[in-house]
């Protein structure tokens, strides 16, 4: 019974293994959501036993950002010491940069509708 046990375990370790290097920011997806998958595959494989560090989360979450995240990503890894690095750390600057945008989307429709009205007025 012990080596079915352990078969299963390492399957499991496994799949979550394949789950964590084929992970992805889904397109709309926002940052928390991201962070909630990450975070529940990597307590997942440190429940197992396996050795995970943030700072290789972290470099992973730096390959696969989105595009309108690029700049950030790299603004990250050129000023901050990757080593050190924790998942809390790079989420809450993704954020921050998220909710910048969110702010410039609402600043630009805000400008869009100001525009209409002046039309209609015309």
């Amino acid at each position: 019974m012990r080596v079915g046990d352990d078969r299963v375990k390492q399957a499991s370790k496994q799949r979550l293994w394949k789950k964590f290097e084929n992970f992805k920011f889904c397109n709309g997806e926002c940052i928390d959501d991201v962070a909630v998958r990450v975070n529940a595959i990597v307590a997942s494989l440190r429940k197992m036993g396996e050795t995970l560090e943030d700072h290789r989360v972290v470099e992973k979450l730096l390959c696969v950002v989105l595009k309108k995240f690029k700049q950030v990503a790299v603004a990250i890894e050129m000023l901050t010491d990757l080593k050190t690095a924790t998942i809390e750390e790079f989420v809450g600057r993704l954020l921050v940069a998220e909710d910048a945008d969110k702010e410039d989307a609402e600043e630009v429709t805000e400008q869009g509708i100001a525009r209409l009205y002046l039309t209609e007025e015309q």
